[in-house]
Protein backbone atom coordinates (compact mmCIF):
# COMPACT_ATOMS: atom_id res chain seq x y z
CA UNK A 1 0.00 0.00 0.00
CA UNK A 2 1.44 3.36 -1.00
CA UNK A 3 1.59 6.15 1.56
CA UNK A 4 -0.34 9.29 0.67
CA UNK A 5 0.89 12.23 2.73
CA UNK A 6 -1.95 14.62 1.87
CA UNK A 7 -0.43 17.66 3.63
CA UNK A 8 3.29 16.78 3.40
CA UNK A 9 3.28 16.16 7.17
CA UNK A 10 6.02 13.54 7.47
CA UNK A 11 9.00 15.85 6.88
CA UNK A 12 7.62 18.37 9.43
CA UNK A 13 6.77 16.20 12.44
CA UNK A 14 9.05 17.71 15.07
CA UNK A 15 6.93 17.86 18.23
CA UNK A 16 3.78 16.72 16.41
CA UNK A 17 0.82 14.75 17.73
CA UNK A 18 -0.44 11.69 15.83
CA UNK A 19 -3.83 10.03 16.01
CA UNK A 20 -3.60 6.47 14.68
CA UNK A 21 -6.66 4.87 13.09
CA UNK A 22 -8.62 8.11 13.39
CA UNK A 23 -11.25 7.02 10.86
CA UNK A 24 -13.76 9.62 9.76
CA UNK A 25 -13.33 11.96 12.74
CA UNK A 26 -10.34 12.88 14.86
CA UNK A 27 -10.77 13.33 18.59
CA UNK A 28 -7.78 15.68 18.67
CA UNK A 29 -8.14 18.39 16.04
CA UNK A 30 -4.45 19.36 16.27
CA UNK A 31 -3.33 15.78 15.62
CA UNK A 32 -2.08 14.44 12.34
CA UNK A 33 -4.57 11.73 11.45
CA UNK A 34 -3.20 8.40 10.18
CA UNK A 35 -5.52 5.78 8.71
CA UNK A 36 -5.53 3.11 6.01
CA UNK A 37 -8.74 4.61 4.63
CA UNK A 38 -8.81 8.03 3.00
CA UNK A 39 -11.38 9.95 5.01
CA UNK A 40 -11.49 13.74 4.77
CA UNK A 41 -9.80 14.29 8.16
CA UNK A 42 -7.03 11.77 7.50
CA UNK A 43 -3.73 13.52 6.82
CA UNK A 44 -1.59 10.47 6.06
CA UNK A 45 -3.19 7.50 4.32
CA UNK A 46 -1.32 4.22 4.56
CA UNK A 47 -0.40 1.11 6.48
CA UNK A 48 0.46 2.16 10.03
CA UNK A 49 3.73 0.19 10.06
CA UNK A 50 4.88 1.73 6.78
CA UNK A 51 3.88 5.23 7.88
CA UNK A 52 5.70 4.96 11.22
CA UNK A 53 8.82 3.63 9.48
CA UNK A 54 8.92 6.95 7.55
CA UNK A 55 8.58 9.08 10.69
CA UNK A 56 11.89 10.48 11.96
CA UNK A 57 13.28 9.14 15.25
CA UNK A 58 12.02 10.92 18.40
CA UNK A 59 10.00 13.44 16.40
CA UNK A 60 6.53 12.89 17.85
CA UNK A 61 5.42 14.37 21.16
CA UNK A 62 2.16 12.44 21.58
CA UNK A 63 0.30 9.53 19.98
CA UNK A 64 -3.37 8.75 20.50
CA UNK A 65 -5.16 5.60 19.38
CA UNK A 66 -8.80 4.89 20.18
CA UNK A 67 -10.12 1.44 19.29
CA UNK A 68 -7.31 0.89 16.81
CA UNK A 69 -4.80 -1.47 18.45
CA UNK A 70 -7.24 -4.39 18.42
CA UNK A 71 -7.18 -4.24 14.60
CA UNK A 72 -3.40 -4.57 14.12
CA UNK A 73 -1.71 -7.87 13.31
CA UNK A 74 1.66 -7.30 14.98
CA UNK A 75 1.35 -5.44 18.28
CA UNK A 76 5.02 -5.85 19.36
CA UNK A 77 6.16 -4.36 16.04
CA UNK A 78 3.77 -1.44 16.46
CA UNK A 79 5.04 -0.80 19.99
CA UNK A 80 8.66 -0.91 18.79
CA UNK A 81 7.90 1.61 16.06
CA UNK A 82 6.11 3.89 18.51
CA UNK A 83 9.03 3.68 20.95
CA UNK A 84 11.29 4.78 18.09
CA UNK A 85 9.23 7.82 17.02
CA UNK A 86 7.94 9.18 20.36
CA UNK A 87 10.21 11.73 22.02
CA UNK A 88 11.63 10.89 25.48
CA UNK A 89 8.94 11.78 28.00
CA UNK A 90 6.30 11.79 25.25
CA UNK A 91 2.75 10.50 25.62
CA UNK A 92 1.13 7.35 24.27
CA UNK A 93 -2.59 7.06 25.03
CA UNK A 94 -4.33 3.87 23.88
CA UNK A 95 -7.96 2.89 24.39
CA UNK A 96 -8.95 -0.68 23.51
CA UNK A 97 -11.99 -2.81 24.31
CA UNK A 98 -11.63 -5.33 27.12
CA UNK A 99 -11.87 -8.92 25.88
CA UNK A 100 -14.99 -9.47 28.00
CA UNK A 101 -16.95 -6.85 26.05
CA UNK A 102 -19.59 -8.72 23.98
CA UNK A 103 -18.98 -6.43 21.01
CA UNK A 104 -15.32 -7.38 20.95
CA UNK A 105 -15.97 -10.85 19.55
CA UNK A 106 -18.68 -9.63 17.20
CA UNK A 107 -16.23 -7.63 15.07
CA UNK A 108 -14.37 -9.93 12.69
CA UNK A 109 -11.77 -7.20 12.06
CA UNK A 110 -10.43 -7.48 15.62
CA UNK A 111 -7.05 -9.25 15.50
CA UNK A 112 -5.93 -9.03 19.12
CA UNK A 113 -7.58 -8.98 22.51
CA UNK A 114 -6.71 -7.02 25.63
CA UNK A 115 -7.03 -7.54 29.36
CA UNK A 116 -5.74 -5.74 32.42
CA UNK A 117 -2.12 -6.84 31.98
CA UNK A 118 -1.83 -6.97 28.16
CA UNK A 119 0.49 -3.98 27.84
CA UNK A 120 2.53 -5.12 30.85
CA UNK A 121 4.10 -7.73 28.58
CA UNK A 122 5.37 -5.01 26.23
CA UNK A 123 6.55 -2.21 28.52
CA UNK A 124 8.19 -1.64 31.89
CA UNK A 125 5.21 -1.58 34.23
CA UNK A 126 5.37 -0.01 37.67
CA UNK A 127 1.60 0.41 37.90
CA UNK A 128 0.49 -3.14 38.68
CA UNK A 129 1.60 -5.33 41.56
CA UNK A 130 1.44 -8.52 39.54
CA UNK A 131 4.57 -9.11 37.50
CA UNK A 132 4.18 -10.77 34.13
CA UNK A 133 6.68 -13.20 32.62
CA UNK A 134 9.26 -11.87 30.20
CA UNK A 135 9.44 -13.69 26.89
CA UNK A 136 12.38 -12.05 25.23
Amino acid sequence: MAIIDKRACIPQLDGATLELGCGGSKRHSEAIGVDALDYQCVDIVGDVYEVLEQVPVASVNAVYAYHFFEHVTDLPKLMDLLARVIQPGGLLRVVVPHFSNPYFYSDHTHRGFFGLYSFSYLVSDSIHRRKVPTYG
